[in-house]
């Protein structure tokens, strides 16, 4: 496993990439590559990394100079295809959260923008790019859709919730493959169904308006600035955390969220419910969006506790291992 990190990989880290998939190939060790992007990246500039000038020393742009006689001469491309090809390109949607994220996609304009309009008419108003944006991005330019999380869904809604999700994904990607795994946590799932599918197309993807788009752009924007996205690892190991100061921390996140949502698609609520949504949106964690880790709590000394959440699901279970060291 090879870890790049403190950049984007369509951009900052796009030479990065670009190198370590090279020198993998000419290991010759390994029939297989896995990227796996963080959950706020654009699968699209990742695939266009494959056309790219893979050229020692060359970052993935082109270059031109002249040669000894004065005369220009143009730099020798070498695609990334040549050592490697896109195969299938995975998106794991977040089944428990989809409709509460999708709900905010709930104006006509957005519906119009998103879905198309019967009246094919032109949205051409420009309008600041949203999460939910960044997530249709994902779901449209997806081979395979994986389904994650099912089995939180509430048991006597799940066979609806699942049909919903799919009529969605459908309609936003009708030529993607959805995936419903049948236990938990990818548990015994069969690896065949998005490794050497051969379901990418590059001809066909380099013809998407997606694609044209992403090459008139003069440069790439990561997606901490387009999405008002960042990230930051928080690592202590003086003291625990104290149980109760903890949980009032952690009941804030993803409060800014839920506002959204609660705006869009509950404008009618009472000024008082509301307000028990704003007293939490000065709160530093109030947008979190996302966190992933283990905690060392003066309550739960003996191993470390593991955490995961996404937006408003909280999840906190002991590792199972005793501590290494602290």
């Amino acid at each position: 496993m090879i870890e790049m990190h403190n950049g984007c990989i369509c951009c900052t880290l796009r030479g990065d990439l670009l190198k370590t998939v090279k020198l993998l190939a000419l290991e010759e060790r390994y029939d297989y590559l896995v990227i796996e992007s963080t959950g706020i990246s654009e699968p699209l500039p990742v695939a266009q990394t494959f056309v790219m000038d893979a050229s020692e020393g060359n970052d993935g742009e082109e270059e031109e100079g002249q040669d000894d006689d004065g005369d220009e001469s143009k730099t020798i491309v070498e695609p990334l295809s040549k050592y490697a090809k896109m195969d299938t390109l995975v998106t794991v949607i977040d089944a428990y959260n989809f409709a509460s994220i999708l709900g905010t996609v709930e104006s006509e304009a957005d519906r119009e923008k998103y879905f198309g309009s019967s009246d094919d008419v032109d949205d051409t108003e420009e309008s600041e790019e949203s999460i939910v944006q960044l997530l249709i991005d994902q779901i449209e330019f997806a081979n395979v859709i994986l389904l994650n999380k099912v089995d939180l869904l509430l048991d006597n809604e799940k066979s609806s919730s699942i049909d919903h999700i799919k009529a969605v994904l459908q309609k936003l990607n009708p030529s993607a493959t959805v995936i419903v795994p049948d236990k938990p946590k990818f548990e015994e799932f069969d690896a065949s169904k998005i490794i050497n599918t051969n379901l990418f197309d590059m001809e066909e993807a380099q013809e998407s308006a997606g694609w044209l788009a992403e090459l008139a752009k003069p440069v790439h924007t990561p997606e901490t600035e387009e999405y008002g996205v960042g990230s930051f690892v928080y690592r202590n190991d003086d003291r625990p955390f104290h149980p109760e100061r903890l949980a009032k921390i952690m009941n804030n996140f993803g409060t800014s969220l839920v506002k959204n949502i609660v705006g869009r698609k509950e404008a009618a609520a009472a000024d008082d419910d509301v307000k028990s949504v704003d007293k939490n949106d000065d709160d530093i964690f109030s947008s979190v969006i996302r966190c992933k880790g283990e905690l060392w709590l003066s309550n739960a000394d003996a191993c470390p506790i593991e955490i995961h959440s996404v937006g408003r699901q909280l999840v906190l279970e002991p590792a199972g291992r005793p501590w290494i060291r602290k």
